[in-house]
């Protein structure tokens, strides 16, 4: 890919075979020498772990009540936890907080079967 100043950039995309319509996010991200090399300390973090739980289930596909069962949750306490990741994140849904949170590096994207 090459950016409006002709310099190239690599994107850097990710896919699963486990598509499901209505359930996907695609997520672009131009990442420089200089990114790859750098990693995320502690300091840097905004979401608590659970918050990075949730979103990452979410990230894989599954909806609230699938990932409040997986992590022995209420529904209603995945929704605080994604409302609270959004106000951390300074997002305004659901999908812009998973993207965000990708784009971060807060989460990663794993397979929903090995979440």
């Amino acid at each position: 890919m090459i950016a409006a100043d002709g310099t190239p950039r690599f994107l850097e995309f990710r896919a699963s075979t486990n598509y499901v319509i209505g359930r996907h996010l695609v997520v672009g991200r131009l990442r420089d020498a200089r990114a790859r090399s750098r990693s995320r300390s502690v300091e840097e973090a905004v979401l608590t772990p659970r918050q990075r739980d949730v979103l990452s289930m979410l990230a894989s596909g599954l909806n609230g009540p699938e990932t409040a069962a997986r992590l022995y949750l209420s529904p209603a306490t995945v929704r605080t936890h994604v409302q609270n990741a959004m106000g951390a994140l300074g997002t305004k849904t659901r999908a812009q907080a998973v993207a965000e949170a990708l784009i971060r590096g807060e989460i990663e994207l794993r397979p929903p079967d090995r979440v």
